[in-house]
C-alpha cells in the first residue's frame, strides 16, 4: 500500500468517527410530558407568580446535564413560556412580543442588514439578569433567527 493512500485512508476514518461523535444531541431534548411529571415545586412557583395564566403544555429538557421543565403558558394576549430548575427555580422566561416592542436600534439593525426580511415573531427573553430578544425572519424563502441585545445590536444569527 502506498503512503498517500494510507494517509487517505486514516483521514477518511477519522472524518468518519468524527462525524459519528460530534455531538448529535441537542442543548435541549425537549418531550411533551404530562401535568403529573412536573415537579409539585415548579408547579406551585407557577402557580404562586402567574395565578391568572391559562396552561398550554409542558415539556421536560436537559440542559447542561440538569433535567428541567417549560411551562407554556397563555395570559389574555400575553404568550408566556418560563423554564424551572426541578426545585421551582426560574431559568428562563420568553414572552411574545410585538415588532413596536422590539428596541428601536434593533429594528434598524434588522432593516440594514436584512432589507427584504419580513418579521415573523418576536419574543422577549430574560435569562441569568439579562434581557435579549430572538426574532423569526423570512427572507426569499429562507426562515432564519436573530438574537438581539436589549440595546438593539445583533448578537447572534441561527
Amino acid at each position: 500500500m502506498n503512503t498517500k493512500m494510507f494517509y487517505a485512508g486514516v483521514l477518511s476514518a477519522g472524518i468518519v468517527l468524527v462525524s459519528l461523535g460530534s455531538g448529535s444531541s441537542p442543548a435541549y431534548a425537549e418531550k411533551k410530558i404530562a401535568r403529573e411529571s412536573v415537579p409539585e415545586q415548579v408547579s406551585t412557583a407557577f402557580q404562586k407568580a402567574y395565578p391568572q395564566a391559562v396552561i398550554r403544555g409542558y415539556e421536560q429538557d436537559e440542559k447542561n446535564g440538569q433535567t428541567v421543565y417549560e411551562i407554556e403558558s397563555k395570559e389574555g394576549s400575553t404568550r408566556r413560556d418560563i423554564t424551572y430548575s426541578g426545585t421551582g427555580e426560574v431559568l428562563e422566561i420568553e414572552e411574545a412580543v410585538k415588532k413596536s416592542e422590539l428596541p428601536q436600534a434593533g429594528m434598524e439593525a434588522i432593516r440594514t442588514q436584512f432589507p427584504k426580511a419580513d418579521i415573523g415573531r418576536a419574543e422577549k427573553i430574560m435569562r441569568d439578569g439579562s434581557v435579549f430578544y430572538e426574532v423569526g425572519l423570512k427572507q426569499e424563502k429562507k426562515h432564519f433567527s436573530i438574537e438581539l441585545d436589549a440595546q438593539g445590536k445583533i448578537i447572534k444569527k441561527h
